[in-house]
């Protein structure tokens, strides 16, 4: 089974979280943000928990399988407080941009590229876009309203 500790490397990349001495982000917020990755997922879900903590079902093998769900959890956390911060009293006021939005847009640009088929990791084979292509396409057209 795949572990959701197998997924904080990739997910702390994609956050920014570089520290190894104080991380920004806890493991338990990741295991929220991979939970909520999973909903979005078609085909994963959260397994029983084991030993080694919380599990997803079926293996997550395919390079894009890890990719994808690293880049939905990482989107699902910065999501809450990617907007402009502002702040106001009688005498003065503030208003900044927020650059956790650009670095968002980034994420979801990404996670186009990888849904659309667009992307292909190091262990795909254009056969294998290919395929993933077509049965994509497919699915698109029977889900038109007939």
């Amino acid at each position: 089974m795949s572990q959701f500790s197998d997924l904080y490397p990739p997910v702390r990349t994609l956050l920014g979280d570089f520290s190894a001495v104080a991380p920004s982000w806890s493991n338990a917020q990741l295991d929220m943000g991979i939970q909520n990755a999973l909903l979005q997922e078609e085909g994963f879900f959260v397994g029983e928990p084991d030993e080694s903590g919380q599990t997803i079902t079926p293996d997550l093998e395919e390079k894009s399988d890890i990719y994808r769900v690293s880049l939905r959890t990482a989107i699902a956390l910065l999501s809450p407080s990617s907007g402009a911060f502002s702040w106001r009293t009688r005498s003065f006021g503030a208003t900044r941009e927020n650059g956790r939005a650009g670095h968002l847009g980034y994420l979801e640009s990404e996670l186009r590229r990888i849904t659309d088929g667009d992307f292909a990791a190091a262990s795909e084979t254009e056969w294998d876009q290919w395929l993933r292509g077509t049965s994509a396409a497919v699915a698109k057209l029977g889900s038109f309203p007939g």
